[in-house]
């Protein structure tokens, strides 16, 4: 099923976000699942899942995993069970970031599940974070 143009977007802004914010404007660490992946390919297979971004060696975080959810997508159980496969194996590593880019209007929605995911998988020593103002 192709891609749709507001999930594509959301998977732009992530993977400028992870950029900017952790990398210092480099992408070269970062592998982004999407038709013009960077140099480094696709992002491996996360217990069972592909994440829209993973990297390696930010200045902060030993990995970082992010994902795109469009609204319609975000209040799915296999998104739950995405969301907590990646917090699992986030919480192997010593420092980790999940980051998760939805549209606006579901902010607050997308933080109180990551939230609610990182208590019911005890897990609160995995960081999250959730883009805010992105377009729908």
């Amino acid at each position: 099923m192709p891609e749709s143009l507001v999930h594509m977007r959301l998977v732009d802004s992530l993977s400028h976000w992870v950029s900017e914010a952790l990398f210092r404007g480099d992408k070269g660490a970062i592998m982004v699942d999407s038709p013009g992946a960077g140099p480094h390919g696709r992002p491996p297979r996360v217990l069972g899942y592909v994440p829209d971004l993973y990297a390696e060696g930010a200045r902060r975080f030993q990995v970082v995993v992010g994902e795109a959810k469009t609204p319609r997508d975000l209040d799915h159980p296999r998104t739950f069970e995405q969301l907590s496969a990646f917090l699992r194996y986030a919480a192997h590593y010593e420092s980790s970031l999940i980051v998760v880019a939805v549209p606006w209007y579901v902010e607050r929605f997308a933080k109180a599940l990551l939230q609610r995911l990182v208590q019911q998988n005890a897990l609160d020593r995995v960081s999250t974070h959730v883009l805010e103002k992105l377009p729908g």
